[in-house]
């Protein structure tokens, strides 16, 4: 009985491609980005403080537009929170290429744009749910 596996080894490289492809992009890309990181000598603590000046600044001159205490345009937003990022880190003593500031910016800004478009939802608002519900005066 001659049994010919052929068609099951390629089968099974083509399932292993299949898996070993996304893995090995996936992989590249988190390499890439912690080399960047390294290479800017920016710790994590450090860029998650970066993030976090970045997402304030970015809130603050959105709550200032709509106020009327900015410009309309989206270079007036970001000029005003490029300036206010840069005086926060100046008080933490965080210094940041200005290049990696403006594409760390862009990123944020990219992420609070599409994060509703792609249907990954919001934070969830807290909400108060009472296991004795206080008795109503009337």
């Amino acid at each position: 009985m001659d049994l010919n596996l052929q068609p099951l080894l390629d089968l099974l490289v083509q399932a292993m491609s299949a898996l070993i492809v996304p893995v090995a992009i996936t992989g590249g890309a988190i390499l890439a980005q912690k080399w960047k990181l390294n290479a800017a000598a920016i710790k994590s603590k450090t860029l998650e403080d970066i993030k976090i000046s970045i997402s304030v600044a970015i809130l603050a001159a959105e709550q200032k537009q709509k106020a009327g205490k900015l410009g309309s345009t989206g270079a007036d937003k970001k000029s005003y929170a490029t300036e206010s990022i840069k005086r926060s880190l100046e008080r933490k003593k965080i210094k940041i290429d200005p290049v990696d500031l403006d594409e760390l910016i862009d990123a944020q800004v990219w992420d609070e744009l599409t994060a509703p478009a792609m249907g990954i939802p919001k934070p969830l608002e807290p909400q108060i749910t009472y296991i004795n519900k206080p008795a109503e005066r009337g």
